[in-house]
């Protein structure tokens, strides 16, 4: 495999359509914004559906509004798994609130629920269920938790949208939800979140907040659409080798910071939505048909065991631990699509400074014996062939 030819190992198509609809909302042709709201308070059956410049923006704006529903200086702290993506933890600074952790249960990545009510206080605001990977949370064991305390839920699905658990939708099992349509979600607006709840009271401070934030300038909506362009087609592994190979691109990095700007998104980025209900079905069963075909093929082997979730799954990727082994080639599994994702547990970001470090045991054994495959639309048969051909032998020795 050559250096010049590298897989996306996450990735969410634009298509040449979608730049169409891109540059008819940044001519302002059409209310793409109004569109998408609607569209989305109708598939997810929700009243309050509000749209922002990032999935952290989106969290950030949530976690600003339940302080003020709470009305309570003191419940200042935020309850979030030990092992998640960066950006929860990032989201929870900048609002001016507290991180507070609890260790993880290694097959699914969801809190140990078994640990999770020690973790509570009067101090705790709001718990977060990350659904890593598209592994959807037991929200329904967190609501038994928390029930009468007056502890809200974030259903945080930036991993996990179009996907649903006994009839409900992820982003929707909570007091308020949070998407992410960042490069490489379940589907893409270039840079984008989403806020949905059902409650008014959270609903009311959320506008609130909104009415003061700022909108994206036309020249940045031109740099989105810029963006949008060169991403329809760096996806091709004999371009996508570019963008891998240049640290300062920002691409498939893990970065904790808390510099970013809070925008209400742009008619520019919703154009690219036009169509975002046939194209997240397409991609979601992309998904859920390589999940299914990793679980075949991997099982069996003693040095390769996957996560309990089932294959009935729909994985933004693939998660599995590969514990012993031979030495693995990174960089030739890296070109066939493999990743790693977070590179630390939470206790140990270094800018968060947390006092209660390596009380994490499960959470910081994680890092080093996780891996991800790819599972998105454009990750052909053929890769996906000669990347397992690779893992098995690397699983049967």
């Amino acid at each position: 495999m050559s250096f010049f030819y590298h897989i996306p190992p996450s990735a969410a198509p634009i298509y040449e359509k979608d730049i169409y609809n891109c540059v008819r909302g940044f001519l302002g042709v059409e209310d793409y914004i109004y569109k998408f709201r609607k569209e989305l308070e109708e598939y997810f059956q929700t009243r309050n559906v509000y749209l922002v410049s990032s999935g952290k923006a989106a969290l950030t704006v949530i976690l600003q509004a339940l302080y003020r529903v709470a009305g309570d200086t003191h419940k200042d702290e935020v309850i979030i798994p030990a092992y998640t993506c960066y950006s929860v933890p990032a989201s929870i600074i900048k609002a001016g609130l507290k991180v507070r952790l609890c260790d993880i249960d290694e097959n699914t990545l969801d809190f140990n629920y078994s640990l999770l009510p020690d973790t509570l206080s009067e101090r705790t605001l709001a718990v977060i269920p990350c659904s890593l990977f598209g592994i959807l949370s037991d929200i329904e064991r967190l609501h038994d938790i928390v029930q009468g305390k007056g502890i809200l839920i974030i259903d945080d699905a930036a991993q996990a949208m179009g996907v649903s658990i006994n009839g409900m939708l992820a982003g929707t099992r909570g007091d308020v939800g949070i998407f992410s349509l960042d490069r490489g979600k379940n589907f893409t607006t270039v840079e984008g979140g989403i806020i949905m709840t059902n409650r008014t009271d959270i609903a009311d401070e959320i506008e609130k907040i909104l009415s003061k934030t700022g909108r994206y300038s036309k020249l940045r909506q031109l740099v989105i659409l810029l963006k949008a362009t060169i991403f329809s087609q760096i996806l091709r592994p004999f371009l996508y080798w570019i963008p891998a190979n240049f640290p300062g691109l920002g691409v498939g990095g893990t970065f904790y910071s808390t510099h970013y700007v809070i925008r209400n998104m742009s008619n520019t980025q919703a154009g690219l939505a036009w169509n975002w209900r046939a194209n997240l079905t397409r991609f979601n069963l992309a998904r859920k048909e390589n999940t299914e075909y990793y679980y075949r093929e991997l099982s069996g082997f003693n040095n390769i065991n996957c996560l309990k979730s089932g294959p009935e799954a729909t994985y933004h990727r693939f998660p599995f631990y590969l514990d012993g082994g031979k030495k693995l080639d990174m960089n030739r599994l890296k070109l066939l699509g493999m990743s790693q994702r977070y590179p630390d547990s939470i206790d140990n970001i270094p800018e968060l400074q947390y006092k209660n470090r390596n009380n994490y045991p499960v959470a910081s054994s994680v890092p080093k014996r996780l891996f991800c495959l790819p599972t998105h639309i454009k990750f052909k048969k053929s890769f996906r062939l000669k990347l397992i051909q690779q893992l098995k032998e690397i699983g049967m020795n």
